[in-house]
């Protein structure tokens, strides 16, 4: 997608972590023995167990997957889609944990070393504290070796499992944190200098010892993304080497491409998948190399099968079963259910930030499943064009922790929805038309059709005009050796002068004929001791091209600008050496990158910026972008540079918002050599001088400041008679010249004294030799006059300086008083803000003394209603007891009465 690739020209400069280290193995054997079940607590038992086993790098899967890495999404771009080394691929490679806590490597201070919880112990462990002062120990060591005998400095892996054989008496997860520390810095997390121990790594690993799950899986992703970022983002990646946990993604590329490769099958399947790859030895790398290009840059034709991006997922996909309990989460190849599956398997497939916290740098790397959704087995649909505002993924800001916590966040963050899809473990993604479509617009992949991709080849390079430059002899005596001669003739061909037809040098982009430079130097000589013309590419560019001489080096490159002059600045750069630069030329976009081009070429070659354009063959060079001077050559390595400079400069300054005035250099001012961009010069209307109508040279501008007056050299031709009189034929006033411009070159600005001095005793001993004095006080007069030059030059550029300086300054202060009066806006709204909840609060507490007030009252008549409700319930008690007292009276006495009416006889 960046249409960008790295050039690596068949060395691979990726420096693998893991490799044999004398006791290493011993000491993990011992650590399995005595932790295995405290590893298996934080999830970390398979993947130390993977230490125990060599592993072969790749590196010819690894290369041809890096040189389609794009920096930008951190995916590979593969002929029919992108991929990537997904979190879930990592987690089922290596085994690290996925969930957990933050990962973070941080040095603590003493204060926070030797905080305590104030009941008598420390807040952190005694291993930490411990292990922190084993490390200093040794790296002190390390150190006084170094300086004394002037050895390497010791490597602390070689002495730090020596722990085990300490007399004292140490808690037992000490030594497991020693070995962890070793194990992340070698194994999990390589950084920096190959095999050293990182400080850093000892607070995570005593987390980790005491029972603490942390998610490496993320920050060893960041790690590997940061590591072919750096490597592929430098113009030369086989010269710069990193270290990187190769083995993981050598697994990986493995996995993609197991036909390239030796693997094992494993018997347990819930085993990490780089135990496949177990002690098997490395392919030949230009035979992985070649057939691994071959794969990833060709389409696959019909009956071909592709590559399985599915290969770490499938079988390996969370399911979901209905319980009385709710729903749970199982792994095909684990018993226990677990609700961090599906967790896990949520945080792999969204979109977030990837973090590895190292010290006191924060690396931050983008993460964009849905570019590769075909590795969990979902469908791949055109992805949208976003991107996370990242500015810098590496941050060094004092809020790194609260940056980092923020990301963090966002990366656990949970699922709005309880509700997802989860593909079956044997489902494989597919992919459609849309995607199809726009992939090809962007891919231009290449069906596999080798033999017809090769005649074609053969056809180009068989054309005479074909541009070879960049095709390796050994690829062609390889590939096409009935077209090396031939090949070769091109070569020869195109080396000779120009030709007079001006249609054979436009035929291609490619095949400009190298440039014929001027006898001498890059400027024509005048003759007669006159000093020479410097040419000034930079005005007749601009010019030619149809631009103004102040267009700002921000502009863009319009479409009608001459596309001989772009060929000509690329061959002009091939010329000087460095042909690294002639991209930048072509992928240009504004007048910078062609200012910047030619200015670093010059500067890798040690030439001036003036020197590395000559003359073009095509346009007429006027005279105004010639300049005299004297000794132009001794100027180009000082002037010129200095001019780059202050231009890039004001060019920030302009940037920020405030243009500082251009300046340029009049004829009788310019010192030769000084190169003037157009952010340096500015076209002036012709001005009148103060006794005539006659203009001024068409190469003077105003100056935008105006000098003090320059004090004149007060050299005078002595009075006394010569004794003989001669003429100067043998050069006596050059020397004595050359040695006063000795003087005046020795310091920017001259020394005026030091030049006058010379000028003096040298006009002394002229006379004395009898030569006549007009020729001398002449060139005394064109030296001052160019001690002069330059003088007024280094004070122009020393106000230009300051001034870009006050200009920014001023921009400062304005957006100091800006923020200043956004401050005293948001203290005047604060202070109403506090104001107004003064007076919420001392009306809520009105409210609340009025509340209390009526509660008190309710509360005394609840009392009061209280004891007359005991009351009246007494009373109602005695009432009942005596009605059912009058009941039973009345039940007698209706009884007495009864028997009284049935008669007397009765009672007796």
């Amino acid at each position: 997608l960046s249409k960008e690739t790295a050039g690596w020209y068949d060395r691979w400069s990726v420096i693998p972590s893991h490799r044999f280290r004398f006791g290493a193995t011993e000491w993990l054997m011992g650590v399995l023995y005595h932790y295995h079940k405290l590893l298996d607590q934080v999830g970390l038992l398979h993947a130390v167990v993977a230490a125990l086993y060599s592993y072969p790098c790749h590196s010819g899967l690894l290369q041809a997957l890096v040189e389609l890495f794009n920096w930008r999404f951190n995916t590979f771009s593969i002929a029919d889609e992108e991929t990537c080394l997904d979190l879930w691929a990592l987690h089922r490679v290596s085994g690290l944990p996925i969930s957990g806590q933050f990962y973070e490597e941080v040095c603590l201070n003493d204060l926070h070393r030797d905080q305590s919880t104030g009941s008598g112990s420390y807040a952190l462990p005694y291993s930490f504290r411990y292990l922190m002062k084993v490390w200093r120990d040794l790296a002190r060591c390390g150190k006084a070796i170094s300086q004394l005998g002037g050895q390497r400095e010791i490597s602390l892996h070689a002495s730090w499992w020596r722990l085990e054989s300490d007399p004292r008496q140490l808690p037992a997860r000490t030594y497991l944190a020693a070995y962890l520390a070793y194990w992340l810095s070698t194994f999990v997390l390589p950084f920096g200098e190959e095999g050293n121990i990182r400080p850093e790594v000892i607070y995570p690993t005593c987390s980790l010892a005491g029972g603490v799950q942390l998610a490496l899986a993320p920050a060893t992703l960041a790690n590997i993304f940061h590591g072919l970022g750096d490597l592929t983002a430098s113009p030369s990646p086989r010269d710069r080497s990193i270290v990187l946990s190769a083995h993981y993604l050598s697994a990986w590329a493995g996995l993609l491409l197991p036909e390239l490769c030796h693997n094992i099958s494993l018997e347990n399947p819930s085993i990490p998948l780089l135990f496949m790859f177990r002690n098997r030895p490395e392919q030949v790398h230009q035979r992985q190399l070649s057939e691994a290009c071959r794969r990833l840059s060709f389409v696959p034709s019909a009956g071909q099968s592709g590559l399985d991006l599915a290969c770490c997922s499938r079988d390996s996909r969370p399911y979901a079963e209905e319980s009385r309990g709710g729903r749970i989460y199982h792994l095909p190849h684990s018993s226990a259910p677990s609700a961090s599956f599906r967790k896990e398997w949520l945080c792999c497939i969204r979109p977030s930030v990837l973090l590895f916290r190292k010290g006191g740098s924060l690396f931050m790397e983008p993460y964009f499943p849905h570019r590769f959704a075909r590795n969990f087995g979902y469908d791949q649909a055109v992805p949208p064009n976003a991107d996370f505002a990242l500015h810098d993924r590496t941050y060094r800001g004092l809020d790194r922790h609260l940056v980092a916590s923020g990301w963090w966040c966002f990366f656990i963050r949970r699922d709005p929805s309880p509700e997802f899809f989860i593909p079956e473990q044997q489902r494989d993604g597919r992919v459609d038309v849309l995607y199809a479509r726009w992939w090809t617009r962007h891919n231009q992949a290449f069906r596999e059709r080798a033999d017809v991709v090769k005649a074609a080849e053969g056809a180009y390079l068989s054309w005479a005009g074909a541009s070879i430059s960049s095709i390796a002899s050994k690829f062609l005596r390889q590939e096409f050796p009935e077209l090396v001669g031939k090949v070769s003739t091109v070569g020869r061909r195109r080396a000779r002068p120009q030709a007079a037809d001006p249609t054979d040098r436009k035929a291609r982009a490619g095949a400009l004929e190298p440039l014929a430079r001027p006898e001498g130097s890059s400027a024509t000589p005048r003759g007669g001791g006159e000093p020479p013309l410097v040419y000034f590419w930079w005005r007749h560019f601009l010019l030619d091209c149809g631009y103004q001489v102040d267009t700002a080096l921000s502009a863009l490159i319009l479409p009608e600008v001459s596309r001989a002059w772009e060929r000509h600045l690329c061959h002009s750069i091939a010329r000087v050496g460095p042909r690294e630069f002639i991209s930048w030329i072509e992928s240009g976009t504004t007048l910078q990158h062609f200012w910047d081009a030619v200015a670093e070429a010059g500067k890798a070659m040690k030439v001036s910026f003036d020197q590395v354009v000559l003359p073009p063959p095509f346009s007429q060079a006027l005279n105004e972008f010639y300049s005299s001077g004297g000794n132009a050559k001794a100027r180009h390595f000082t002037q010129s540079e200095a001019t780059c400079e202050q231009g890039s400069r004001l060019l920030a300054a302009g940037r920020l918002g405030k243009n500082p005035r251009p300046f340029s250099f009049g004829a009788e001012d310019a010192p030769c050599g000084v190169m003037t961009a157009p952010l340096l010069s500015e076209p002036n209307e012709p001005l009148t001088a103060a006794g005539g109508n006659a203009p001024q040279p068409p190469f003077a501008a105003a100056s935008p400041v105006g000098l003090a007056s320059f004090s004149s050299h007060g050299v005078l031709w002595p009075s006394e008679p010569q004794s003989i009189q001669m003429a100067d034929n043998g050069g006596v006033l050059e020397t004595l010249m050359g040695l006063t411009r000795s003087a005046m070159e020795e310091s920017s600005p001259p020394c005026l004294e030091r030049v006058r001095g010379f000028l003096h005793r040298n006009t002394l001993a002229y006379h004395l030799m009898g030569y006549p004095g007009d020729p001398w006080m002449a060139a005394v007069d064109a030296v001052w006059d160019e001690v002069k030059q330059r003088c007024q030059e280094a004070t122009r550029l020393k106000i230009q300086e300051l001034s870009a300086e006050i200009a920014l300054t001023e921009q400062r202060s304005e957006a100091l008083r800006s923020q200043r009066g956004g401050a005293v806006s948001r203290v005047e709204t604060l202070r109403a803000g506090c104001a107004q909840c003064r007076d919420d609060i001392i009306a809520i507490q009105q409210t609340i003394e009025e509340a209390s007030k009526r509660l008190a009252d309710r509360q005394a008549a609840h009392r009061a209603l209280t004891e007359g409700a005991t009351e009246a319930e007494a009373a109602t008690t005695a009432l009942e007891q005596e009605y059912a007292d009058s009941q039973a009276r009345l039940s007698v006495l209706q009884a007495s009465l009864a028997d009284l009416r049935r008669g007397p006889h009765t009672s007796l």
